[in-house]
């Protein structure tokens, strides 16, 4: 697998990636799975400055010809903190994988290079919201040097539960 700068080419697979985690877990705090309309919104109005990554695997099309494509498995974004300016020196990351690719060490590298993007583009620190039952991504977080610095409880709901959300900043000195 590799990772790249996300493309317009991409747009539809991260939109199916998304719309599965929104149904299957609590990663994404969304009832309901986006439109295709207000995806493309989103799409559309997105700082396309900020770091935007795509896990990709290489899929054979044709053996005769060395023929491949590029299959999308997991994305990893930056976006503003918060709207104000003076939010401007730190990121909010989101990052998600396809099921398939989830416990395989691919989030790990993903987060790292999303890291280092962000530390490219000039941000002070970075932030990730995680809900209470992601321990997966809460350690794959400590392990890049994040830190908890906030928990609100009970502060979302999601397939009938409360859910607890966690506040983790990497920041650089």
């Amino acid at each position: 697998m590799k990772i790249r700068a996300a493309s317009e080419s991409d747009r539809e697979r991260i939109f199916q990636i998304r719309n599965e985690i929104i149904r299957t877990s609590d990663a994404i705090l969304e009832d309901e799975p986006w439109t295709l309309s207000k995806w493309n919104h989103y799409w559309e109005k997105r700082e396309t400055g900020l770091p935007f990554l795509v896990l990709v695997r290489e899929v054979e099309t044709d053996s005769s010809v060395n023929s491949s494509v590029e299959e999308v498995m997991g994305y990893a974004v930056i976006a503003y903190f918060m709207d104000r300016s003076g939010y401007r020196v730190t990121g909010e990351i989101s990052i998600h994988l396809d099921a398939s690719v989830r416990g395989l060490g691919q989030g790990s590298i993903l987060l790292q290079k999303i890291i280092e993007a962000g530390r490219s583009f000039g941000f002070h620190s970075l932030i990730s919201r995680i809900t209470g039952t992601n321990s997966a991504s809460v350690r794959m977080h400590e392990k890049q040097g994040f830190i908890q610095v906030g928990h609100l409880p009970r502060v979302a709901r999601k397939f009938g539960n409360f859910v607890d959300v966690f506040f983790y900043q990497k920041r650089w000195e």
